[in-house]
């Protein structure tokens, strides 16, 4: 529901004309709110060593990049509705 939340805000501010950062604040949050499900399972760094971390890391850039394109094509939606309202 945060998630529906947080991309509905970025999609807002798109629309809204916001200054084009805004959609890495919503990735920032939507990233947080991700890595924080209480329904993720996943074992912690600390239970993992050396070259055991890599595949745990890679999931962390993999949850981190997919955020990050979420948001921007949020921002860019809304970015493009406002733009096709007469002004």
């Amino acid at each position: 529901m945060l998630v529906a939340l947080s991309l509905a805000a970025t999609l807002l501010g798109g629309f809204a004309r916001a200054p084009w950062w805004f959609w890495l604040v919503g990735a920032a949050a939507l990233a947080l709110l991700m890595a924080t499900d209480p329904d993720r399972l996943r074992p912690s760094y600390a239970d993992a060593r050396r070259l055991a971390s890599v595949p745990l890391l890679l999931d962390d850039l993999k949850t981190l990049s997919m955020a990050s394109v979420m948001s921007a094509a949020a921002f860019a939606l809304g970015s493009a509705m406002s733009l096709a309202l007469p002004h």
